[in-house]
């Protein structure tokens, strides 16, 4: 198996929930010859997703590279073990040392929609917002027995999360997942040439028919967090 070249590679940061699996999945559909589409198999889209580089996408990822002192190409190139087009990064603090390399191709794919993003994020960590290796910046010190716990937790986890995205939103190419999401492709088009739209919309279809927005299973502090502060839920 032939490896890409880094500079081959699309590299799509997103915080975990905003839908970053789903754009490299619209974006495969368009650059890969041979991609065939038979639909998800859960609320995801990450039966169709094969990032080319391994120990490149966390937040526990970004802690041990900069720990290990070394530079970001050989990290990468010691780490590249697939030629896939893309390569997803889910801590968005990843952009300050990719930013460093020259033609690269960086993406940030964010979301606007606050109760969307919650909702997504929510269910992606799956009782579990951030590993327990966390630094002094995201030591929240919330008293365990607090009857809101997981909920503050959540919300700030994604705010924290969201700080260091509106840190970058302008330092490389941005899609919003929002318009997407509504079939609007015309940021998709800037970032990835249009090949094959009838296959965008079969996914995107797919993709919204699978991921059903039932609120109901957030917390209900966090149900009423959303009511009152983004009105809606």
């Amino acid at each position: 198996m032939r490896k890409r070249l880094l500079e081959n590679i699309n590299y799509i940061f997103y915080i975990p929930g905003s839908a970053g699996s789903l754009l490299s999945v619209l974006m495969k559909s368009q650059i890969e010859e041979d991609f065939v589409f038979d639909g998800f198999v859960d609320d995801t889209a990450h039966n169709y997703q094969h990032d080319a580089i391994k120990h490149t996408h966390s937040y526990e990822d970004y802690i041990n590279f900069k720990k290990a002192g070394i530079d970001l190409k050989d990290h990468l190139e010691k780490n590249l073990y697939s030629d896939s087009s893309t390569q997803r990064i889910v801590f968005p603090k990843w952009i300050g040392e990719f930013i460093k390399l020259k033609d690269l191709n960086l993406i940030l794919c964010y979301m606007e929609d606050h109760s969307l993003k919650l909702f997504n994020f929510y269910k992606k960590q799956d009782g579990s917002p951030l590993a327990t290796s966390i630094d002094k910046n995201c030591n929240f010190k919330i008293d365990k027995g607090h009857k809101h716990h997981e909920t503050i937790i959540y919300i700030k986890s994604l705010n924290w999360l969201m700080q260091m995205e509106k840190e970058y939103l302008n330092t490389v190419p941005t899609i919003k997942i929002d318009n997407i999401l509504q079939k609007n492709f015309k940021e998709f088009n800037k970032i990835c040439k249009i090949t094959n739209a009838p296959i965008l919309d079969k996914i995107i279809d797919e993709y919204n028919e699978k991921n059903k927005r039932d609120f109901n299973i957030l917390p209900n502090s966090m149900k009423r967090y959303l009511k009152k502060y983004h009105n809606s839920v």
